[in-house]
């Protein structure tokens, strides 16, 4: 808290550099021993021994251990380090060799030295009281009917437990200072509850010991310590006594405590989620010794009390979300269906301000700036996001803005204290939420502002000597926002970029699919829908024809651009009145169409034709004149001409009607090489082909995209058929899934990519085998044994695999958890392709997806639009958010390279990169690769 003054240089300094783990000297309640594990001979020994076992201290370093302890007390000590390292309950009974003197022992590793403590035995009637009320303790603190309850009976309970005049549960906050909770105290002593400690109090480095040390003892602060005295070689000032029970205490830390009026004190610690919460901290007016019994008791009360600390702030939390449920799903299901994430969030700006607790909230999201509630100024509201969002991944709040920006003070009233989400790749864009300024009444054991006390003689810096209660009322600060507030957002961070995701594949979507003048199918869109519609077709045949406007460039010359765009609107409405139900119409170029049609036969295609050309018989009016509109048409007829050749044929048999000034239409009917099998002839085929060992893979190299250096290769599918020639994986892909055989398919082509790619990954020559599944295969419940099985038989690590997959959408939410088990095996899981539309862009923030693939389509759309280039990186930079690496595929030239870096890409794979290669010829082409470092 600001109140807090800071400390003195020099207070900063003494705390951290006193050698706190390593004192060189031990408390004098009991003696320890460092024995060299690998000899067993005493390396160090405090001088203290001579007081328990009758031998100096120089007498005994250099000895075996077994020469002081006896055989038996060895042998437990050795058993007990198998164990655990380091454990107040991790202690044995030991006895001297000559069987006159008893301890109890403990013993822990330090580095390659063996430190063993002795300490006297304690009353055997008092430790089995002490059993049976820790056991009565830790009930209780299990049925306690809430938080504060439950601390206070942890004070009382603990007290009686121990029989110190005070035990205290002290709370540290998010700052280091800490509070008193709860208190139990003999009648007549001061009372602590409720009052508050500066962080310099217990310092950093005393803080992270806490956390390694889960119990501290000091029986005497006045007691003398005894050094720990070396054989040669060892300095006592090298061992690390981080776990020792005896380790010396900081002067500074006795000063202190003699300023408090504490004789002896004893502390527990509370961890909380690997934490520091607090402490369990016991004083004493006199001295008060635990034994060993009592120590490990409190330990297990302590750990048993953080437990259920954990497990109430997890209720607390699981509450806290819960009363804000409703608003969440209603932002949520708002940023779903909105046009604009700004707009949505407009919507439900009460909603937004509730889910946080927030009394104002600030959203600038694609440029534009919104308030809600009460909020500082617009100025104000970017400083606010700049100081929260720098360095932050993703989250950040601050209950105290004026730390940050001391200008900020002035706006405490509405926004003491803020909330932000930042959104990557774009700078000065999230949403802030504000809290206002909340007065407190802060009780202080001591002036905060003075944490040192300086004498007045020799000027020597010192722990303070008042602890006199100082109330204080702090300004300035908000509520805290705690790990409630933290989930929310970050969930709400994830809604916003998948609704950002959404949007822009939706703009993307409408980009590369329509025409923007026409609103007909894009040629890019078109082509695969007609060879679909060609493969599926059964009895009638199918007709591909391309219709370009004849002398477009002069009516553009000569009336302007409008005319031309009108030209161009007026033949798509009148060939869209030819096209039936179900056929494809598309924008062909800047002067054509492409069509796509079923008829019963070639003379009907001939009739259509005919209709083609007498649909533009009819002049256009243009500024108040008629122009005859001329067009050729093309048609090219399947079954006849095979289904990669149909688009071809058409725009050929287009261009010899074009040779014939008048307008007229050609019709092609060549005849495939080879009859292209029907889908049922292919369905039969599929298992004895796969029997044959028929069906191979090529390998597409995968590079990054700044050097060339080999990243990985891509495995496709090849069926060279001795029935039907090499046929075509839009075909055969299909047919195994009808005949059962798809995951069969799928294990032979992922062991013959193995058999290619595996060698060259274990070189270290290739990082990646990237392989495409359907989606549909994931249902499979031996999906993942069978890839994992044959990565094994391959040698090949799970890690160096990614699995692509491909299909509908809702068939990759519905088998999220398949595509957990396989990412928990090691693989890694690609979304096969993004210019895909079945699949989401936005379900990315759902799935276990590690990779996405970027198609040509959004590459040309970036290169082809005005828009195209930024959403497409912002597409790209969202991805990245979300954790997934971005491949750009199909990268057929050098422009498409370059736009595929310029968007973020810096991965890719296509014709501009390398051709599919043989299994071969992989090793040639890797030899002759740029290297990493070249």
């Amino acid at each position: 808290m600001s109140i807090v003054a800071p400390l003195p240089p020099d207070h900063a300094a003494i705390c951290e550099a006193e050698p706190i783990t390593r004192p060189g000297a031990v408390q004098p309640f009991g003696f320890l021993l460092a024995v060299e594990e690998e000899t067993g001979r005493i390396a160090q020994a405090s001088a203290n021994a001579v007081a328990f076992v009758g031998r100096e201290a120089h007498e005994l370093v250099g000895r075996l251990l077994d020469e002081v302890l006896c055989a038996a007390s060895c042998a437990r000590i050795a058993a007990m380090m198998r164990t655990e390292c380091y454990a107040p309950t991790n202690f044995t009974r030991v006895r001297t060799r000559d069987g006159a003197r008893s301890f109890d022992a403990l013993a822990h590793r330090s580095h390659d030295t063996l430190v063993v403590e002795c300490l006297p035995i304690g009353p055997e009637t008092d430790a089995t009281r002490a059993v049976c009320d820790a056991q009565r303790l830790i009930q209780r603190l299990r049925d306690a009917p809430d938080f504060e309850t439950m601390l206070g009976i942890a004070a009382r309970e603990a007290r009686d437990l121990t029989g110190f005049d005070r035990a205290m549960v002290y709370r540290f906050d998010e700052d280091g200072h800490g509070a008193v909770v709860a208190e139990s105290r003999r009648e007549d002593l001061e009372p602590y509850l409720g009052l508050h400690y500066p962080a310099s109090d217990i310092p950093a480095q005393a803080r992270r010991m806490y956390l390694l040390q889960r119990v501290r003892q000091i029986p005497d602060v006045d007691a003398a310590t005894a050094a720990l005295v070396g054989a040669p070689g060892h300095d006592p000032a090298g061992l690390d006594m981080t776990h020792a029970v005896l380790r010396a205490v900081s002067p500074y830390h006795l000063e202190y405590l003699r300023n408090m009026g504490v004789k002896a004190t004893f502390a527990v610690s509370l961890i909380v989620g690997d934490a520091l919460w607090g402490m369990l901290v016991f004083h004493h007016g006199r001295r008060r010794d635990v034994d060993c019994t009592l120590r490990g008791l409190c330990d297990l009360v302590g750990q048993t009390l953080s437990a259920l600390l954990d497990l109430r702030a997890d209720a607390d939390r699981e509450a806290a979300l819960a009363a804000r449920a409703d608003a969440l799903r209603a932002i949520e299901r708002e940023l779903a269906e909105a046009d604009t994430v700004s707009a949505g969030l407009g919507a439900v700006a009460d909603r937004l301000l509730e889910v946080m607790g927030a009394g104002g909230c600030w959203v600038r999201i694609g440029g534009t700036g919104l308030r809600f509630g009460h909020t500082p100024p617009e100025a104000a509201c970017r400083t606010i996001l700049a100081r929260l969002g720098d360095g932050a991944a993703g989250y950040a709040a601050h209950a105290e803005l004026r730390v940050l920006d001391p200008a900020l003070a002035a706006h405490a009233g509405c926004a003491a204290g803020a909330a932000a989400i930042v959104l990557p790749a774009r700078p000065g864009e999230g949403i802030v939420w504000f809290r206002p300024e909340r007065l407190r009444t802060v009780s202080w054991g001591g002036d905060p502002s003075r944490p040192v006390d300086v004498d007045p003689t020799s000027g020597r810096l010192g722990p303070r000597r008042s602890f006199a209660a100082f109330v204080e009322q702090v300004a300035g600060t908000s509520g805290r926002f705690d790990e409630a507030d933290a989930e929310v957002a970050q969930r709400l961070r994830r809604a916003v970029l998948g609704a950002l995701l959404r949007i822009s594949e939706e703009r993307l979507h409408r980009v590369r699919t329509f025409d923007p003048l026409t609103g007909l199918l894009r040629r890019e869109v078109a082509e695969p829908r007609l060879r679909r519609m060609a493969a599926a077709a059964d009895r009638e045949v199918v007709g591909v024809l391309v219709v370009r406007v004849a002398r477009l460039s002069g009516l553009v010359e000569r009336w302007g651009v409008e005319a031309g765009e009108t030209a161009i609107l007026e033949a798509a409405r009148r060939l869209q009145e030819l096209v039936r139900r179900g056929e494809v119409l598309a924008r062909w170029g800047d002067d054509g169409f492409l069509l796509g049609v079923r008829r019963d036969g070639v003379e009907a295609l001939r009739r259509l034709g005919a209709e083609v050309l007498d649909a533009f018989r009819t002049p256009l009016t243009v500024g108040g004149t008629e122009v005859a509109l001329t067009v050729h048409a093309g048609v090219a007829v399947h079954p006849g001409v095979d289904l990669g050749s149909l688009v071809a044929t058409a725009a050929d048999a287009a261009g010899k009607a074009a040779e014939d000034r008048r307008g007229r239409f050609v019709l092609l009917e060549r005849p495939p090489e080879r009859a292209a099998p029907s889908p049922a002839r292919l369905e039969l085929e599929i298992a004895p082909a796969l029997a044959r060992g028929e069906f191979r893979v090529v390998l597409e190299p995968i590079v990054a995209l700044a050097d060339g250096r080999p990243i990985g290769v891509e495995a496709h599918p090849r069926w060279p058929s001795p029935a039907f020639g090499e046929v075509d994986p839009a075909l055969f892909l299909p047919a195994a899934v009808e005949s059962g055989q798809a995951f069969a398919l799928a294990a032979a082509l992922l062991d013959a990519a193995l058999r290619h790619a595996g060698p060259e990954i274990a070189a270290g020559r290739l990082e990646r085998l990237a392989v495409r599944f359907d989606a549909g295969l994931l249902a499979r419940r031996g999906l993942a044994a069978m890839v994992l099985s044959a990565l094994d038989r391959a040698r090949v690590p799970p890690g160096a695999l990614v699995l692509e997959i491909g299909g509908d959408g809702r068939d990759l939410e519905g088998n999220a958890a398949a595509l957990a088990r396989l990412r928990e095996g090691g693989v890694r899981i690609a979304l096969a392709d993004l210019a895909d539309a079945r699949v989401s862009l936005a379900a990315l923030a759902r799935l276990p997806i590690d990779c996405v693939r970027i198609g040509s389509a959004f590459l040309d759309d970036a290169g082809a639009e005005g828009r195209g280039d930024a959403v497409l990186a912002a597409m790209v930079a969202l991805a990245r958010a979300l954790g997934c690496d971005v491949v750009a595929v199909g990268l057929a030239d050098a422009g498409a390279r370059e736009r595929a870096r310029a968007a973020g890409c810096d991965k890719g794979q296509g014709a501009a990169i390398a051709p599919a290669l043989e299994g071969r010829a992989l090793a040639g082409w890797l030899a002759a690769a740029p290297r990493s470092g070249a």
